[in-house]
């Protein structure tokens, strides 16, 4: 990847390098509490326990909101996976037979016990948001359930933890940072990782011969910055070189694709914008254009 103009972050380098990425580690096992079956009362939102065998190992996904209580039934006996928005949880319970395990943005849970445990599931160190699950054992296979959150709610999840993060650096190195996890698939710590949402205000890309596509894409909240992950795919018949800044306004922070920014007829690639939070995506009413290229302020 190279550097062009001032919206694209030289990746390719920081991508060969391994550098500046720090590794979670995992905080050991956290016991869960016991709730009487008598007083689990699952709510209008909740997602009943199915009978006996009924629910086979397919990945899940729960739509949460924080704060509600969501009743979710996993595989007595063996070890369940919850797939979390927050890089490193931490697991808030009290003491019971369960155990988990946390790795990464992962937390594993086992238990042999037939009553069903609680937890709140919270950004590393940040209080300011909580996910609230009630765990019923069945005799089913081992589950995978993900945790997500609707859009609107991704603002406050992990803010805390990803202002530190985003401020222990300089801003540039920040921004580098944040493309250089993305890239390789990783979360920023403290970032909320989810799907785009309806109301999402989306980049707006144009350029000939090749189309963008942010609304099948995915949306990273940080505290100073939100990043959206969209493809670029060549709609022409001959090759065509991605121009990021058809993709900036005031807002941008920076823009860049990867794995290739020269696409072959039919080819695609992702592209990351980075946008600074709370600064507007429209353009002014007036505007200067460029001597010497189209301009998109």
């Amino acid at each position: 990847m190279r550097r062009k103009g001032m919206w694209l972050l030289a990746v390719a380098g920081m991508l060969m390098s391994g550098a500046g990425l720090g590794q979670a580690s995992a905080e050991g096992a956290v016991a869960l509490p016991v709730v009487p079956v008598s007083v689990v009362r699952p709510g209008s939102d909740a997602v009943s326990a199915p009978k006996t065998g009924t629910l086979g190992n397919a990945p899940r996904v729960l739509h949460m909101v924080p704060g509600v209580n969501e009743i979710v039934p996993i595989s007595l006996g063996h070890t369940n996976r919850l797939v979390t928005p927050f890089v490193n949880p931490d697991v808030h319970t009290t003491v019971s037979d369960a155990a988990i395990d946390v790795q990464h943005n992962i937390v594993y849970i086992a238990t042999d016990k037939t009553l069903p445990v609680t937890m709140y599931i919270t950004p590393h160190k940040d209080e300011s948001v909580a996910l609230s699950l009630t765990l019923a054992p069945r005799k089913i296979p081992p589950v995978q359930i993900e945790l997500k959150m609707d859009a609107g709610y991704g603002a406050t999840p992990g803010s805390e933890t990803a202002r530190r993060w985003e401020e222990s650096k300089p801003y540039i190195e920040s921004i580098r940072d944040v493309m250089r996890g993305i890239a390789l698939g990783e979360i920023p710590q403290g970032y909320v990782f989810r799907e785009t949402g309806a109301k999402d205000i989306l980049p707006n890309c144009a350029q000939p011969a090749v189309g963008y596509d942010f609304e099948n894409g995915q949306v990273l909240e940080g505290y100073n910055f939100v990043v959206f992950v969209g493809t670029a795919t060549n709609r022409g018949g001959s090759n065509v070189e991605i121009e990021e800044r058809q993709c900036a306004t005031r807002s941008t922070a920076a823009v860049a694709v990867w794995p290739a920014y020269v696409l072959g007829p039919g080819q695609s690639t992702e592209i990351y914008v980075v946008r600074r939070r709370g600064e507007t995506t429209r353009r002014p009413r007036s505007s200067r254009p460029s001597l010497v290229s189209a301009n998109r302020w």
